[in-house]
């Protein structure tokens, strides 16, 4: 009964729904393109789906990137389809997948809609990457005999909190689920909680930690600095949302008085930000440097560098001395923090804010093991940043413990996998495409 009041609910709001697509189309015109997607009809040909993974956004795409590598180890003629809800999504699957997967747009959560794109896609597993929980994707699939895993699944407490008052709707989804990896055993009792079968969840740990950097993104990361300037102090402030900006310029104006050559570079989450920011930093008075504009070296009287592109933040990160998390400096409603690992990955301090509750065990054991700091406010920030800029000796040790944490927290891929093929036939994962 739940399940069909929310599917009349979504009826009745289809066209708002719809209108607020086209909406965000006029800032960002890829919100408008593939509308199809959306309403579960695929006009392009994406061939026999093996393995369809759901990924939201960039976050979720990220963590989705070492389980597609795994799977194709394992099964390299594995057909994998990856379904997204925003542009920003799709980017991360171009830049870091390529034409290893085939992308769409997920539709919405309508019965209608669900059993269309399942008839049309006829995968044999969803994996949902983190906490993407829609019951009408799960009941298709079901419906169906197409197992589903929730693959590097978290749920904070406030999310628990916000799905216990549907508790109804999404009770019977969880309990029809194949299997659920966890991250922590904190995730896994809450999951439970929810209806998830106590028999089909295990902790397997952070999918975040598999990360990998290949040899040459380090390398385009020397060469990058080489051209910025060697001998430059440079500050990263990756995923950064609106208002991360204005506090991160009130903290650099006073810093590149007593540090020349000090480079602050910007890389906002939202491409459709791009324009704003570059007007807030030219507004305050800074030497701004804009990499659309063409030149891909930072001229030296450059202050601030908007880095307007987007998949670059382990090269941005790699080429820093210092790197801010956004997401996290300032609370923004539905955002709890951004990925602490990439700085990690690459031997470089992170700083992050108190917003950061998607993070917590990421972000206790980064600052457990001295590989990064958190701080409250805004002096906070710039009294660590003056630390961390007058101590080449402490940036380098914070790198060094960063790797260490990668390092000690891996596996979670494959635990993962482990959980996934078994509920594939072998005969379908290896067949002739």
């Amino acid at each position: 009964m739940a399940r069909l009041l929310y599917s009349l609910l979504l009826t009745l709001l289809l066209p708002l729904i719809l209108t607020r697509l086209f909406i965000k189309g006029s800032s960002d015109n890829r919100y408008r393109r593939n509308i199809g997607d959306r309403l579960g009809q695929i006009t392009r040909p994406l061939g026999t789906i093996d393995v369809w993974i759901h990924a939201v956004s960039v976050g979720e795409v990220n963590a989705a990137v070492p389980l597609v590598t795994a799977f194709r180890k394992v099964h390299s003629r594995c057909r994998i389809l990856i379904t997204t809800t925003t542009p920003t999504g799709l980017d991360q699957v171009t830049a870091h997948l390529g034409d290893r997967v085939v992308h769409c747009y997920l539709p919405f959560d309508h019965p209608f809609f669900i059993a269309r794109f399942l008839r049309t896609i006829s995968p044999r597993l969803l994996i949902i990457m983190e906490r993407e929980l829609w019951p009408n994707i799960i009941h298709g699939c079901h419906k169906r005999s197409i197992p589903v895993v929730i693959a590097n699944a978290r749920l904070s407490q406030r999310s628990c909190n916000r799905y216990a008052y549907v508790l109804p709707l999404m009770r019977p989804a969880l309990a029809i689920v194949s299997a659920v990896a966890a991250q922590t055993e904190a995730d896994r009792s809450r999951l439970m909680t929810l209806g998830a079968h106590p028999d089909h969840i295990l902790t397997t740990g952070n999918i975040k930690y598999d990360v990998t950097v290949s040899a040459k993104t380090m390398d385009t990361a020397q060469s990058m600095r080489q051209d910025w300037g060697r001998h430059r102090l440079i500050i990263v402030a990756g995923s950064t949302h609106e208002g991360e900006e204005a506090v991160l310029l009130d903290i650099f104006d006073p810093l590149r008085e007593h540090y020349p050559g000090l480079l602050l570079i910007l890389a906002p989450r939202h491409p459709e930000r791009f324009d704003a920011v570059f007007q807030l930093v030219k507004n305050r008075g800074f030497n701004t440097h804009r990499h659309g504009d063409g030149s891909t070296v930072v001229p030296p009287a450059a202050e601030v560098h908007l880095r307007d592109t987007m998949g670059e933040l382990p090269l941005l990160y790699a080429a820093a001395d210092i790197a801010i998390v956004g997401g996290s400096l300032i609370e923004i409603k539905g955002i709890g923090g951004h990925n602490l690992l990439e700085p990690c990955a690459v031997a470089t301090p992170v700083l992050f804010g108190r917003y950061i509750s998607d993070f917590l065990e990421i972000s206790h054991n980064i600052v457990e093991r001295a590989a990064g700091i958190q701080v409250h406010d805004s002096n906070d920030l710039r009294d660590t940043l003056k630390k961390l800029l007058n101590d080449a000796a402490l940036r380098n040790r914070m790198g060094a413990n960063g790797i260490q944490v990668i390092k000690e927290n891996r596996g979670a891929t494959q635990r993962t996998l482990e959980l996934c093929i078994p509920l594939i036939e072998s005969d379908v994962l290896v067949r002739e495409h």
